[in-house]
């Protein structure tokens, strides 16, 4: 894609407007919101791959290579998953309060209220329920020229 000369793209720059927020904001919210889920899908998956290694390693014959593998698990599958949850937490809270999607309580608890796993996981599901399948479309005004005077004839 091709930017123009304010640094947006095509599409960019037909994002309409919404609220106070402004549109690179706007733009970020769903950047925050992939990141912090891939990066949470990764530190499970890693939790998961170190719990297998730990079942698999002689546990009693190497304590040291258990203590590590353990603590390794607890970071991953603990802090690690919990700070990028919260990045897709806010990431999608945060972009539906801008766009009015779900109610403002609902989107203003996504910001604050769930804590660690299961209170997020809660919160993400009734977003969900709520989220619009569709955005409505705003009617643009077509501009004024050959091709739009060639298009109303025809």
């Amino acid at each position: 894609m091709t930017a123009d000369a304010t640094g947006e793209t095509a599409s960019e720059s037909r994002m309409p407007e919404a609220g106070r927020g402004s549109g690179r904001r706007r733009r970020s919210g769903p950047a925050i919101a992939l990141a912090g889920g891939v990066m949470s899908a990764v530190a499970m998956a890693l939790c998961g791959v170190l719990g297998w290694a730990a079942s698999r390693s002689g546990s009693p014959q190497s304590p040291v290579l258990a203590r590590t593998l353990a603590d390794l698990m607890f970071a991953t599958g603990g802090p690690a998953h919990v700070v990028a949850f919260g990045l897709l937490l806010a990431g999608v809270a945060v972009l539906a309060l801008l766009l009015r999607l779900v109610p403002a309580g609902l989107a203003w608890s996504g910001i604050g209220l769930p804590i660690a796993r299961f209170g997020g996981l809660i919160w993400l599901i009734a977003a969900s329920v709520l989220l619009p399948r569709e955005r409505p479309r705003r009617n643009r005004p077509r501009p004024a020229g050959p091709a739009a005077v060639g298009a109303a004839s025809a």
